[in-house]
């Protein structure tokens, strides 16, 4: 696919090139952006960079090598990823056996780690040591949407390469050349946050639109007098796979509250509008601010395994006192 199949981080790839056309490669990136943003994407093209047998900055996609990295069965480029919620000692000890050998076909092996910020401690220790002590013609990159939950000596062994979140225009225009209505891909585009595998995710799951408006407006009938629907809201997310999505869609209303009240960008939920408008003129915006740094907070607890039930209970307890306008 080259990276001409990559939607936008253009500075990102014309770094890579220019790095690779200099030979300053470094032994390790950190990958940093939202998921479905196309980290996943880039980390192939560069493992392709790297080992094409055309040797331009660009790979030709025409040569073994490139075709095995595309359909994933090329044995120098090596994946790593959660096993359950965490990645595991023993995937970085079997990680380590298979690095102690010289890269079978390649000029360069590539490790591509997904989720980083997943280590369990041991793990997380283990490829400290060999990110330390890279082996010669290894290239590590790090994929994560958490940069800050790595060690901090793991961060600062590796590159960090940021990827923004696309601009919803540029969104739009992808869902359209798919045969998206104008209305519909302006409405997914603006909900995917600048994440087109998002976007994409919502185009095949419609039910997940749904469920956008279903939790934002049970979100917004809590009243903190109403202890046992909190109690109740609460268990319904802490059991559901869908944890992530619902406090993302809830950050979207609150920052929609301050994009009407105050101005300076398009709502997210276009199809909430009215009810935006309604709630805006009373929101102060210290409130709002407040809302958006608890569902934070709520997150980052999450992702260090906190407590569902009681993260979740606080969260909606805090949203219904203050964060509802």
């Amino acid at each position: 696919m080259s990276y001409r199949s990559i939607i936008g981080h253009r500075e990102q790839i014309e770094a890579f090139q220019r790095a690779f056309a200099r030979r300053r490669i470094a032994h390790a990136y950190l990958l940093s952006g939202l998921s479905g943003i196309g980290k996943r994407r880039f980390a192939h093209e560069v493992a392709k960079m790297l080992n094409c047998v055309a040797g331009g900055v660009d790979p030709c996609d025409a040569c073994l090598s490139c075709r095995k990295i595309e359909h994933g069965n090329h044995p120098d480029v090596l994946h790593v990823e959660p096993e359950g919620k965490f990645i595991k000692i023993a995937q970085i000890r079997a990680l380590q056996h298979e690095l102690s050998y010289k890269p079978y076909e390649g000029s360069h092996r590539v490790v591509i780690v997904e989720s980083a910020e997943s280590f369990h401690t041991a793990a997380a220790n283990a490829i400290l040591k060999t990110l330390e002590e890279p082996p010669v013609s290894t290239i590590f990159l790090l994929l994560t949407a958490s940069p800050h939950l790595l060690l901090p000596t793991i961060r600062s062994r590796c590159q960090l390469i940021r990827f923004s979140p696309l601009p919803a225009p540029l969104i739009e225009a992808e869902l359209r050349k798919r045969g998206v209505p104008e209305e519909r891909s302006a409405a997914i585009a603006a909900i995917a946050q600048g994440s087109l595998g998002r976007a994409l995710d919502l185009l095949e799951n419609e039910e997940r639109l749904d469920l956008r408006r279903e939790r934002i407006e049970r979100l917004l009938s809590l009243s903190p007098n109403r202890g046992d629907e909190i109690l109740a809201f609460a268990e319904v997310l802490s059991k559901g796979d869908d944890l992530e999505d619902t406090l993302t869609f809830f950050e979207t209303w609150f920052r929609d509250l301050l994009v009407v009240r105050w101005g300076g960008g398009r709502p997210f939920n276009l199809d909430l509008e009215e009810e935006l408008l309604r709630r805006a003129p009373t929101c102060e915006p210290s409130q709002i601010l407040t809302a958006l740094e608890a569902v934070g907070r709520a997150k980052e607890a999450l992702h260090q395994n906190a407590n569902r039930l009681l993260t979740l209970e606080d969260l909606l307890l805090s949203l219904a006192t203050g964060g509802e306008g």
